[in-house]
């Protein structure tokens, strides 16, 4: 009897794996999922709602979306309803898993997503057990290690002399190997998982380091750009100050300048005033000197003309009495008489001519 071998199936020999897209806006909990899952399936991952609709646009051969509701651009449910009423009968009936860190009864908030169309509800923390179930369940996957017996290769007769009892034997040492393995790949699995979420928080706790360290850089920024705004007003209004005071000074000089040029002019005008006043009293006095003058002539033309009327009254006189004495004369000496009247009539005319002249030349010297 040759010895029996029991052989396990290579990865090579493995069936396509289901493809699953992990939508959350959490990294951590993105590697999460996929530590837990990649050794069965293959992982597509999406930041938000928005991300993933357009991968499964895509990828047709996605089969399963775990999906968080809280998301930023389009969150759980706005995915959801877009996957629940896609034209595309392959995308709309998609198993839909939803991932939630509400606390509280899970089995009412079960209900309202079932509501919105999803097909089952995670919380957080999972399990590793939960999540793996829920998705072979919902893709039916069979994983149960598959362990095939090769027994040795006999002649035609050697079902004859195999003992009946030894099959039972290889069963059972079969059926030890394989939960020796699925304990080992479990151990495995969880060590994997343990490490991931280890990374995972590191790499979170590194994020938010760089976060914190990115915010206090941003905030110094604030500080010092707020510092320098504060330094620029404060030069700005040093230098509005020191206009505002050179201003001032170019307005009290120029009202000096002013005030001076102002008494220049007063003064200049005083004089001008007093220079003005000055002439015209001497004007006055001078018009006064000619107007005593003229009154003076005036007296004196007076004066003459007086004379001369009193004497041209005179001479009229003398006339009227040799007229009257030449009306006593005889004839001959009244015929003299009356050839001189012609003549003292001239010189009557003459005297009057002279009057006139004395009086026109009175108006000249008057005006």
């Amino acid at each position: 009897m040759k010895n029996n071998a029991i052989s396990l199936p290579d990865s090579s020999t493995r069936t396509a794996r289901p493809t699953v897209l992990i939508v959350d806006d959490s990294r951590l909990m993105r590697v999460a999922i996929k530590k837990i899952l990649k050794d069965e399936f293959e992982l597509i991952e999406a930041v938000d709602g928005e991300d993933a609709w357009g991968r499964l646009m895509e990828d047709p051969a996605i089969a399963c979306i775990f999906s968080d509701l809280s998301m930023p651009n389009l969150d759980g449910y706005g995915l959801l309803a877009r996957v629940r009423g896609s034209d595309d009968a392959h995308v709309r009936a998609l198993p839909f898993i939803v991932i939630t860190g509400k606390e509280g009864d899970l089995g009412g908030l079960l209900e309202e997503v079932r509501g919105h169309g999803a097909t089952d509800l995670v919380g957080k923390p999972f399990k590793s057990d939960e999540i793996i179930a829920r998705t072979r369940s919902l893709l039916a996957v069979d994983t149960t290690p598959a362990v095939v017996m090769a027994a040795v290769a006999e002649t035609p007769e050697a079902p004859e002399a195999r003992p009946v009892e030894e099959a039972p034997v290889v069963d059972q040492a079969a059926a030890a190997e394989a939960c020796r393995i699925r304990e080992e790949q479990e151990a495995a699995r969880q060590a994997e998982e343990a490490l991931a979420l280890r990374e995972a928080a590191e790499a979170e706790a590194h994020r938010q380091k760089e976060e914190a360290e990115a915010q206090r850089i941003r905030e110094e920024q604030e500080a010092a750009r707020l510092a320098e705004e504060e330094r620029c007003r404060q030069v700005e209004e040093a230098a509005r100050l020191q206009a505002a005071e050179a201003e001032a000074r170019r307005q009290r000089e120029e009202d000096e300048a002013r005030r001076i040029r102002e008494e220049q002019e007063a003064a200049r005008r005083a004089e001008a005033a007093a220079r003005q006043a000055a002439e015209q009293a001497e004007q006055e006095r001078l018009a006064a000197e000619v107007a005593a003058r003229q009154a003076e002539e005036e007296a004196r033309i007076c004066e003459e003309l007086r004379t001369k009327a009193r004497l041209m009254a005179e001479e009229r006189e003398r006339q009227r009495l040799a007229e009257q004495q030449a009306l006593r004369l005889n004839p001959l000496q009244g015929l003299l008489v009356r050839l001189a009247l012609p003549f003292m009539s001239l010189a009557n005319r003459l005297l009057r001519m002279g009057k006139d002249e004395a009086l026109e030349k009175l108006r000249k010297r008057l005006r």
